[in-house]
């Protein structure tokens, strides 16, 4: 949905400043269901409550499962609250 060659993080930044939920459920399933294991430069980015919180869901979800509905990432109060 999100083009222009932007990385996970970078539709996670955008999405919250624009208050974009498709954009944030883009960024938070691609940075959850991606085969690198998370930098620390990306958690520093993301903040201790969003990397934990997206350590748990990523921990718990099976392979192939739809991220979005199991988890409601992306959903609105996500924007407000930081996931």
């Amino acid at each position: 949905m999100l083009s222009g060659g932007l990385n996970s993080l970078q539709k996670i930044e955008l999405a919250t400043e624009c208050c974009v939920q498709p954009w944030l459920l883009e960024g938070y399933t691609e940075l959850v269901t991606r085969h690198e294991v998370m930098s620390v430069e990306d958690e520093e980015q993301l903040g201790w409550t969003r990397t934990s919180n997206l350590f748990r869901r990523a921990a718990s979800l099976p392979r192939g499962d739809d991220v979005s509905k199991r988890y409601r990432i992306g959903h609105p109060h996500h924007l407000r609250k930081g996931i």
